[in-house]
């Protein structure tokens, strides 16, 4: 996301791992967002779902941001961890 994310941005995401929601649709993408003044590991939620064979759905509604320059990226990053 642009790293000027505004309070009135209404952008929203929906995350659905393994068929269970992690993320509602309305859930907003501000309070996901992290700027460069965050430590790289501390930009993750702690999710306890298995990876193996996972299947990861990623619904992003653009909530149309001004100032902000058309097109931009969204990424969303993924932390694997071996808990053995």
């Amino acid at each position: 996301m642009p790293y000027q994310v505004t309070f009135a941005d209404s952008s929203t995401i929906n995350v659905v791992i393994n068929d269970k929601e992690i993320f509602p649709d309305t859930f907003e993408v501000k309070v996901l967002h992290s700027d460069s003044y965050i430590p790289v590991n501390d930009r993750f939620y702690l999710l306890d779902e298995p990876a193996d064979g996972s299947t990861v759905k990623v619904r992003f509604k653009d909530g149309a941001m001004a100032g902000v320059a058309y097109p931009y990226v969204a990424n969303v990053y993924l932390k694997l961890e071996d808990k053995n």
